[in-house]
């Protein structure tokens, strides 16, 4: 069967001034339609990004977990820190920041294989302190990139960045 040749569409007075109608009213339709959750998540997310720059240029941080309390893990989540792969590694006050990572934010990291992916991707930042958490708040240029094997102790804290403008929100997914 030969394929059939549709006619061009046709530039009539009438559809350019719908075509600018709508283009001129669609911020106000819009003003009166709600967010979409994801949009609304992300416009939170940067305006509170905003204010504290990551680890490098272009990063900010989008959320923070910590102080780890002076009891350890076991203390912001019994449930998950009981249950962590191979117990004789890690004790509530000195584990790694995979284990934190899940303690700290179950929602976010349920699996050790999330958490081990944004420590991998530099995602997570570690900001030492004392057992006792004194400082100011987190500072993200003064922080180093949590690998997976890092140690974590009572009163350190964690971060996560991202790459927040440009419209691109890589690792919040």
């Amino acid at each position: 069967i030969p394929p059939t040749k549709m006619a061009p569409p046709r530039n009539t007075p009438g559809t350019l001034i719908s075509i600018l109608f709508l283009l001129l009213l669609a911020p106000f339709i819009q003003s009166f339609l709600p967010l979409p959750p994801h949009r609304n998540r992300l416009a939170r997310i940067a305006t509170a990004a905003a204010v504290s720059p990551g680890l490098d240029p272009g990063l900010s941080i989008v959320r923070t977990y910590g102080p780890v309390p002076a009891g350890g893990l076991a203390e912001s989540n019994p449930t998950i820190f009981a249950a962590r792969a191979r117990p004789a590694l890690s004790t509530s006050v000195n584990s790694t920041a995979v284990v934190a990572l899940m303690c700290l934010d179950p929602e976010a990291y349920p699996t050790l294989s999330r958490a081990n992916k944004a420590c991998r991707r530099r995602v997570v930042l570690l900001q030492r302190r004392d057992a006792e958490g004194r400082g100011a708040g987190f500072d993200g240029p003064s922080s180093v990139a949590a690998r997976p094997s890092d140690r974590i102790f009572p009163g350190d804290l964690l971060a996560v960045q991202a790459r927040v403008g440009d419209a691109s929100y890589p690792g919040l997914g």
